[in-house]
């Protein structure tokens, strides 16, 4: 049995089986399934947001409740249950959706109407170093401010540590001055970095006059940082970790901290072609060097920085150093073998003179030269990061490591190791 459908211009214009029909019967089917989901999950949603918020009036306590969803199909659920309950609960926002990404979008809820609203924001670093390797992100940080406070956001949750990590949190080091800057840009005061650093300086017993000096090396930071962690703004680093493989690097990307997600314009820049190699290359170099020449500077010091304060930033932006040259050479990796796979590229991909330095930059990982033994001499304190040579390897016990979480970079860096040491 046909049927046929007759446009207003007289002339067939579909034909039509009683499969098509049973197909989109079944699409039916499946859509009104997935919308009964949806309704379900948001049913869900008010139910557990009723049930505390039931709780904490009983005690005379206000309700926050954090968003989190790690795709916008996700959030859209969330959101509505939160729109439903009641006026007086508190809607907690990340700065950008679904994680602590610098450079991403602002996060779509930041001003959804009707209630009150808290910006959050991540002082520690889980995507920019975690606070082992100093960053001060100014730029992103006052941005979000800026834009939460035109939005109508009226507080602010800044996060201090990451949970996946014991026994670190960003008062420990240098990243406890963007609690300062978190606190300053939610008062409305003026801050800048000088008057960050003065305040964590006198707050940790250093002299202030080191102040300029030292804000003017943090500000150096943040580029190095989205530089080497991020390629074009996509996440690269793995939680500010080396990726584990050329997979998961790519599907880290594409699927779990996806930009595209967010902003659906960026989707085309995942695909490769001879002058985009280039410059994402360029991009990890250009950190690389940055990073270096900041190490450099911290070794000149200033006269009014006393040396116990510049002896432990100079062993910190050392160490900061080599981590990036090390996310210099698996962005080089990962960015050559994604083009030469046919189906991420839109030319002909890598010829002779790329696959030698293809060739070039698997073997060029020694960083300077320095062995595992030489790395790891002395400096095995708790939260140290160190990358060594799997040529040299032997036994934790060898290395001085009493307890390391090894992570293997395969399968183009398999002569890699990352100890983080616990």
């Amino acid at each position: 049995m046909r049927s046929e459908i007759n446009c207003s211009g007289g002339h067939n214009c579909d034909r039509r089986t009683d499969r098509d029909h049973a197909q989109d019967a079944g699409r039916n089917r499946q859509l009104a399934v997935a919308r009964a989901g949806e309704e379900h999950d948001d049913c869900l949603w008010m139910g557990i947001v009723a049930a505390l918020h039931r709780a904490t009036s009983r005690h005379g306590r206000l309700l926050a409740v954090r968003e989190f969803a790690y795709k916008p199909a996700d959030h859209a659920p969330l959101l509505a249950a939160i729109d439903r309950a009641p006026a007086d609960v508190i809607l907690c926002s990340k700065a950008t959706p679904h994680d602590f990404y610098l450079g991403f979008p602002h996060n779509p809820a930041i001003g959804r109407p009707g209630r009150a609203q808290w910006i959050e924001y991540d002082t520690m670093g889980q995507f920019w170093g975690w606070g082992l390797f100093p960053c001060m992100p100014l730029q992103d940080m006052r941005s979000r401010f800026e834009y939460a406070e035109s939005k109508g956001v009226s507080g602010g949750l800044f996060r201090v540590e990451w949970e996946r990590i014991n026994d670190l949190w960003s008062l420990d080091g240098l990243n406890g001055i963007n609690l300062i800057l978190a606190a300053a840009f939610a008062a409305g005061e003026p801050i800048d970095a000088t008057e960050a650093s003065r305040r964590w300086l006198a707050d940790a017993g250093w002299p202030e006059e080191a102040a300029p000096w030292l804000g003017a090396i943090l500000s150096r930071t943040e580029a190095i940082l989205r530089g080497a962690l991020y390629i074009d703004g996509f996440m690269f680093g793995d939680n500010s970790m080396y990726p584990r493989s050329l997979r998961r690097a790519w599907w880290g990307m594409e699927v779990r901290d996806a930009l595209h997600t967010w902003d659906p314009a960026r989707a085309p820049d995942l695909v490769m072609d001879r002058a985009r190699v280039a410059k994402l290359i360029a991009e990890k170099c250009q950190a690389a060097a940055l990073a270096e020449a900041l190490a450099a500077d911290v070794r000149r010091g200033d006269a009014c920085v006393p040396p116990a304060l510049q002896a432990w930033l100079v062993e910190a932006f050392d160490r900061m150093a080599v981590w990036i040259e090390g996310f210099q050479h698996c962005g080089e990796v990962c960015l050559y073998a994604r083009w030469c796979d046919p189906e991420h590229r839109r030319d002909d991909g890598p010829g002779a003179p790329e696959l030698a330095a293809f060739a070039a930059a698997l073997d060029a990982p020694n960083f300077r030269g320095k062995g595992q033994l030489e790395l790891l001499g002395g400096g095995t304190g708790l939260g140290h990061i160190f990358v060594v040579e799997k040529a040299l390897q032997r036994s934790l016990a060898d290395l001085g490591v009493d307890l390391a979480v090894v992570f293997q970079l395969d399968p183009w860096l398999a002569h890699f190791v990352e100890l983080v040491q616990s």
